[in-house]
């Protein structure tokens, strides 16, 4: 089955593309002025197949090349040249249906254009009206009145420009001030955040030497005064318990009041740590307020100049043109814009000589700092390992007065085992009377279990008996499903084939409108009256095999009751709806495979007979479309 459908796409692209190959393709849209008339050529691969039809208001002309399609073609060719204003390319559906449509918009009305075929080329003349050629002259002079004055009005703009230049002199000497007594202003602001940085780091320094070496005469206090509590200790472990309870109370003083010392600088160094890290942000601060300051400054120079530049490249209007001032202009103005420039990139150099003094001075003072965190570091390197000795020292006379204690309750520690041994066999005894007591009870308990777990094992059987039961039902209700599934594909499979829809269209008859349908089969279908003027056609079980058998079918053009023709699919059946414009009688026929649907031609409505052998058809306006984007197919079978 998986084959079969394979080789049927494959056949339906090997056909699409034999189809391609036939194509018209349409490959240059040409307009040509010839004097009296206009001609515009379209330049095929094959002798062209064709219709064309007229329309108004605006007036247009359409050419509908069949089994044909552009290539390379643009599809908006403006042309305006007071007769076509613009040539319109589209091409529509595919393949065979394929239609390659242009449209010509006309500026004005224009005699019914001549069209003829040489060879492979459609050539279209389009006479043109006999007030085309003066108003292009009016048209001609109205441009080279408009050409005079963008001349006169620029030989104004440049015969201005030296009284401009003189005023903008003034204004770039009041800048060039501006600027250098900003630049200025701002050296000077940096020397003395300089000076004051080159203080401030001084001070820093002397204070950090001095603190460190505080901190290090305090350290050697610490340590002399530890030494000596650790010999007092000694001393006081000789003399008994009760020196040693002293002793102990003493280290436990003198534990507590170098916490107390240690925690005082740490919190002596923490705050001067806060203070510098406030002077530090301080400074930045005014730094960047500083910094601010000079930008809002140099914006407003910036400004000035830039108004001075609007000035001067706006010029008043008023004045004749002089090719010997307007040299004197440009020279002015080179000179002057070499003069600002200059003049910029002296403030830039001045800017950029305070950023790098400014660096250093930043770096100057992270280096000052850096060596004040290394000096508090190894001081306080030196305090851990001068603490670290005492602790050393202290857990040493701590193990002394231990193994001492140790010696003295060893006599203590043995009593104390006997009374241990004594209370546990006691115990034994207590826990043996109460296991004989409590063995009657542990057999009547294991007894309630066992009845307890019998118990379990019916339920668990019933349960899965109920459930067997339960899987027993579900699957015959499976199988019971399944055969409904089989019944119902057998009555698919017994059901009377799909029909297929081959063709829609409209035509217009003898005194009556019809619209017809054809399909593989004799068609099966209801019509019915849903709506003011709408009628619904549906055929049942139909396929749409084409495209553009979905597309709606605009007869509002033609001279009858037949406004508008839309199909659409609805499940598996096929639904047309006919719209009229009012309500007339009709005749439904069915011919085989086709089914036709008569409609009387209203008494207002006239229309010429078609010719003989030939089948009028509905196609849609040139400047409308259906939604898609596509025009419908023209409605009579080619």
């Amino acid at each position: 089955m998986r084959l079969r459908h394979v080789l049927a796409i494959t056949l339906l692209f090997a056909a699409g593309a034999a189809l391609g190959q036939d194509l018209n393709l349409v490959t240059a849209v040409t307009v040509k002025d010839e004097g009296g008339a206009v001609v515009l050529s379209v330049t095929g691969t094959k002798p062209p197949n064709f219709t064309t039809f007229s329309m108004a208001d605006p007036p247009r002309f359409v050419l509908d090349l069949s089994e044909a399609k552009f290539k390379g073609v643009s599809e908006d060719m403006p042309v305006n040249d007071g007769t076509i204003l613009l040539v319109k390319n589209l091409s529509y559906g595919s393949d065979s249906t394929s239609i390659a449509r242009i449209m010509i918009a006309f500026a004005v009305d224009v005699e019914p254009p001549d069209v003829q075929t040489q060879g492979m080329t459609l050539v279209v003349r389009i006479a043109k009206p006999a007030g085309a050629a003066a108003g292009a002259a009016v048209a001609q002079a109205g441009a080279a009145d408009a050409q005079r004055e963008r001349e006169q009005a620029e030989a104004q703009r440049r015969a201005e420009a030296e009284a401009q230049a003189k005023a903008e002199a003034q204004r770039r000497a009041e800048a060039e001030a501006q600027a250098r007594e900003v630049a200025e202003r701002a050296q000077a602001e940096q020397k003395a955040r300089d000076d004051a940085d080159a203080q401030a780091r001084a001070e820093a320094e002397k204070k950090a030497v001095a603190e460190a070496r505080a901190r290090a005469e305090q350290q050697d206090q610490e340590r002399l005064a530890a030494e000596a509590r650790q010999k007092e200790t000694k001393d006081r472990a000789a003399a008994g318990d009760g020196a040693r309870a002293e002793s102990q109370r003493d280290a436990e003083r003198r534990a507590q009041e170098d916490a107390a010392a240690r925690a005082k600088v740490e919190l002596e160094a923490e705050l001067r740590l806060e203070s510098e890290k406030k002077a530090e942000e301080k400074a930045q601060v005014q730094a960047r307020a500083q910094a601010e300051q000079e930008q809002g400054e140099q914006a407003k120079a910036e400004q000035a100049r830039a108004q001075a530049e609007t000035q001067r490249a706006a010029p008043p209007a008023g004045a004749a043109q002089n090719p010997e001032e307007e040299a004197r202009a440009d020279a002015a103005r080179k000179a002057q814009e070499d003069f600002d420039r200059q003049r910029e990139e002296a403030v830039a150099a001045a800017r950029a000589e305070a950023e790098r003094k400014k660096q250093e001075a930043l770096d100057q003072k992270a280096e000052a700092k850096r060596q004040r965190e290394e000096a508090i570091a190894a001081a306080k390197s030196d305090a851990e390992r001068t603490q670290q000795e005492a602790a050393e020292k202290k857990a040493e006379a701590k193990r002394q007065r231990e193994e001492a204690m140790a010696a003295a309750k060893s006599d203590a520690e043995r009593k104390k085992l006997e009374a241990a041994e004594k209370k546990a066999e006691a115990k034994r005894q207590r826990e043996e009377a109460i296991a004989a007591a409590k063995s009657d009870v542990e057999r009547k308990k294991l007894e309630a279990a066992e009845k307890k777990a019998e118990a379990k094992r019916q339920r668990e059987e019933a349960i899965a008996t109920a459930k067997a039961e339960k899987e027993r039902k579900k699957q015959e209700a499976a199988e019971r499903k399944a055969e409904e599934k089989r019944q119902r594909e057998e009555a698919i499979a017994a059901a009377p084939k799909a029909s297929q829809l081959r063709e829609l269209g409209f035509r217009q008859l003898p005194g009556v409108s019809r619209v017809y349908l054809r399909t593989s089969v004799p068609p099966r279908f209801t019509i019915q009256d849903v709506g003011e003027n709408l009628i619904r056609i549906e055929l049942e079980n139909t396929r749409v095999i084409h495209r553009n058998d979905t597309r709606f079918l605009d007869t509002s053009f033609f001279p009858t009751a037949v406004a508008m023709i839309t199909p659409s699919r609805r499940g598996s059946s096929y639904v047309l709806d006919i719209k009229l414009k009012q309500k007339v009688p009709y005749q439904q026929k069915v011919e085989g495979d086709m089914l036709a649907i008569d409609f009387e031609r209203p008494a207002s409505a006239s229309v010429a007979a078609p010719a003989p052998g030939a089948e009028p058809e509905a196609e849609a306006p040139a400047d409308e479309a259906p939604a898609d984007g596509a025009p419908p197919d023209p409605a009579a079978g080619k």
